[in-house]
């Protein structure tokens, strides 16, 4: 393995992605997007009465027991939305993914690549490395945003329980693992099919038991802790070697190479 062979490839795709403005604009839409949502979130709590809530009947789990009612709501809404942040970035690499190799097929820009001495595993980790960084950046964007959000427009005891080591881990481990993993995902669909709509919507049925993951927590029926984040780290650690090795199997250089014949 050359990293010196993997940067190059990486300059080279993100040449590729600078020229494609509308790649970036798709994919910058979703985490301000997302940002609006946490924004808007408080701004709605802000409005809301301790005492409608108590004669609603609200009671904040125990954690939370000696917070102010309308606090207690921000961090249970936070909490949701802090899931919705970690889960945007999964799907942003999908359009780069996706493209990367079907782009070069099409315009048979990949056919001199492939005909170097970069090995395929080097060509997986390259453009998997230049769909993934991006959105990672974006979803690290997003979430700083939104934790100044927070910072700016709740109290104190909010804020330390919106960057309490759960959602650090959240953010700073797993997010990475789970774009890493929807990045490769989409490398192998890519490289097996020729057209880019098709890889790109065959990538997000991909990816939706992951999201269905996150819905689940949303629901209750997966409760998130910090030791519970940390071991759902390690599994998408394990499922990220996994399918990189299958990306490698799965890129076909000759049959690429003799299709594009």
């Amino acid at each position: 393995m050359s990293w010196r062979r993997v940067r190059a490839i990486m300059a080279r795709e993100g040449l590729e992605i600078r020229r494609n403005r509308m790649v970036l604009l798709s994919m910058s839409l979703l985490p301000l997007l997302m940002v609006g949502v946490v924004i808007g979130s408080l701004l709605t709590i802000a409005g809301l009465v301790p005492a409608d809530l108590a004669k609603q009947g609200f009671v904040p789990p125990p954690g939370l027991a000696g917070m102010n009612l309308q606090a207690a709501v921000q961090v249970l809404v936070n909490d949701q939305n802090m899931l919705y942040l970690i889960l945007t970035p999964t799907l942003l690499p999908i359009v780069i993914g996706a493209y990367s190799i079907i782009g070069e097929k099409e315009t048979r820009s990949l056919e001199p690549l492939l005909a170097t001495p970069v090995t395929t595993g080097e060509i997986v980790l390259g453009k998997t490395l230049a769909a993934l960084i991006p959105a990672v950046l974006l979803g690290l964007l997003q979430f700083a945003l939104a934790i100044a959000a927070i910072g700016a427009m709740t109290s104190a005891p909010v804020l330390a329980q919106a960057v309490r080591p759960l959602w650090v881990v959240g953010v700073f481990v797993a997010m990475p693992l789970l774009a890493g993993l929807s990045t490769l995902l989409a490398v192998v669909v890519s490289a097996r099919v020729n057209d880019v709509r098709t890889a790109q919507a065959i990538s997000s049925l991909v990816v939706l038991p992951i999201v269905g993951s996150g819905v689940a927590v949303l629901v209750g029926q997966i409760y998130l802790t910090t030791s519970v984040m940390v071991a759902a780290s390690g599994a998408l650690l394990v499922l990220d070697a996994l399918v990189g090795w299958l990306a490698v199997r799965a890129f076909g250089r000759e049959s690429i190479l003799s299709r594009l014949g």
